[in-house]
């Protein structure tokens, strides 16, 4: 194909026609492949002063107001307007089309990441709302939602439950349905989801955590309320959430030792046995004997 054109003169013109006038060279030129065509534009790179490459960079991130006053550092942590600011990874370190999950100590809370191929990233409580499956297991696809209400649609990126297929927006935490119309429509929001900042400098990806939803000075369990009487709409999700929250209480305060198994055994069979021998002396019925004490005087009758 790059011979032909050569022979054939539409590639950058011909010598015979070299003396043409320049509307014929214009359109001879403009019969040339554009992949064939050098390209002006140069490259941009990323400068020093540490800003994102444009392909990197999320599309939906806004960067942290580093110079606003609001944003003050006390003990490590950073703090915007009274919520705090959890460190999850850095951008460099969080590839396209991926998601994990991170545990917050502080709030024992379990959040799952995503960034899509369309290069923007959501974070939300890595428990679905419908029975606790992990939602960072999940596929992602885009789904078109009409709303009945407006009578306008829209395209929502969506995680698919492993468990029971359930389709959750990743942008605004919505359950959706197929009607029967074949049409997908929402069933208003379900899930918690959490804005995203990334540091304009050392590129690093922050979750902004309410401060409605921190847990209590004698570590309980929250309830997303506050004493100005500003209450924080409770999600379906928060129920999964307030289950891990205990399940940590529980294994802090507890310690870990090690167990015999012949031994739990026995002290199950000796419950299960004295247990049973209740029930039948509240109904007057002989008390249980067991089956090694039953073949001993099955052999001395013979």
């Amino acid at each position: 194909m790059f011979n032909r054109w050569f022979e054939s003169g539409l590639l950058y013109g011909s010598n015979e026609n070299s003396n043409n006038t320049s509307s014929s060279e214009g359109k001879k030129q403009s019969l040339v492949p554009k992949r064939m065509v050098p390209s002006s534009k140069s490259h941009r790179t990323s400068s020093s002063s540490g800003d994102l490459p444009p392909e990197t960079i999320p599309k939906n991130l806004q960067p942290l107001p580093v110079n606003n006053m609001t944003i003050t550092q006390q003990e490590n942590n950073l703090t915007l307007n009274s919520n705090r600011l959890i460190l999850v990874k850095n951008l460099s370190d969080f590839s396209v089309n991926s998601q994990f999950v991170f545990n917050d100590e502080d709030s024992k809370r379990l959040f799952a990441v995503f960034r899509t191929r369309k290069n923007k990233i959501y974070a939300m409580d890595e428990k679905c709302y419908h029975m606790g499956g992990p939602l960072e297991k999940g596929d992602i696809e885009d789904l078109m939602v009409y709303y009945d209400s407006t009578k306008t649609k829209k395209e929502h990126p969506c995680v698919v439950c492993p468990w029971h297929h359930y389709y959750i927006s990743l942008k605004t935490g919505e359950s959706f349905y197929l009607d029967l119309d074949r049409k997908y429509k929402s069933k208003g929001q379900r899930q918690r989801t959490y804005p995203l900042y990334y540091h304009p400098i050392t590129l690093d990806l922050y979750l902004e955590l309410d401060h409605r939803l921190e847990l209590n000075q004698d570590n309980n369990v929250c309830e997303c309320t506050e004493h100005n009487h500003q209450p924080l709409q409770t999600l379906d999700s928060d129920h999964y959430v307030k289950i891990h929250q205990q399940q940590q209480n529980q294994t802090d305060s507890k310690p870990h030792s090690v167990v015999n198994l012949k031994e739990l055994r026995e002290k199950r069979e000796q419950q299960k046995t004295s247990s049973f021998n209740n029930k039948q002396s509240s109904s007057n019925l002989p008390p249980l004997i067991h089956i090694n004490n039953l073949q001993s005087k099955t052999g001395q009758r013979k």
